[in-house]
């Protein structure tokens, strides 16, 4: 004797559906994860031959290859980045600073981009756009002392003096044998006419790096003749 179960049957049915239901979902799900990074191992390939033909001087090659890169993955980060580069490399800041601004517009935390596309705004002249990138990777990497000593170059275009020697300052305490940021703190000193304190980072600029010896000691000779004239008055 059998015992039917009302809707048992109804059940069993809807649960089989169920089960080639999800096997369809899966395979779409395995189909598109395929496509998807199908596409950006291409994308990474093309990528990755054209940073190896900027590295070897073919541009033109380079451009192709991140092109190819950009055109199989429109929302790959690292193309529009060493695209960007390589228009800088050739002299072409506005193209540059559209190709490292999709960059950063696809991935907020570029840091890079943020770095060289201030960079190429420095190239154009838009100086206060280069400032907030600089700003920008000091606070994605606040030990990023390059960032500070390139924040503080542009202070100094703009006679904040007291605003780049402490830019300057923080990119010595990040790296305390960063010759150039002692060269540039002594040309703030000497734009704020603290010519001995502008002295000593001078000094101490040629001691970490000799290749800044003749600079520095020209910027030393016209500070020591300034204290000079302010002594004989």
């Amino acid at each position: 004797m059998t015992f039917r179960i009302p809707g048992s049957s109804i059940k069993i049915k809807n649960q089989m559906f169920q089960l080639v239901s999800d096997m369809k979902s899966c395979l779409w799900l395995f189909i598109f994860l395929f496509v998807f990074f199908q596409g950006c191992y291409c994308a990474a390939k093309f990528n990755n031959s054209g940073i190896e033909k900027f590295r070897s001087g073919d541009f033109e090659g380079a451009l192709e290859d991140y092109n190819r890169a950009i055109k199989i993955d429109s929302d790959y980060p690292p193309a529009y980045y060493n695209r960007g580069i390589l228009f800088l490399e050739w002299g072409d800041p506005f193209n540059a600073v559209k190709d490292f601004t999709r960059a950063v517009e696809i991935d907020p935390d570029y840091t890079l981009a943020y770095y060289n596309r201030a960079s190429a705004y420095e190239d154009l002249g838009d100086y206060d756009s280069a400032l907030r990138d600089h700003t920008k990777v000091i606070e994605l990497e606040p030990d990023n002392a390059n960032a500070y000593n390139n924040r503080g170059c542009l202070l100094v275009e703009e006679g904040n003096f007291e605003g780049a020697i402490r830019d300057f300052t923080y990119a010595l305490r990040i790296k305390p044998d960063y010759a150039t940021a002692y060269f540039n703190r002594g040309s703030a000193w000497r734009g704020l006419k603290e010519y001995r304190n502008a002295i000593q980072d001078f000094k101490k600029a040629m001691e970490l790096d000799p290749a800044k010896r003749e600079k520095a000691q020209a910027e030393i000779r016209f500070c020591e003749s300034k204290i000079k004239d302010i002594l004989l008055r």
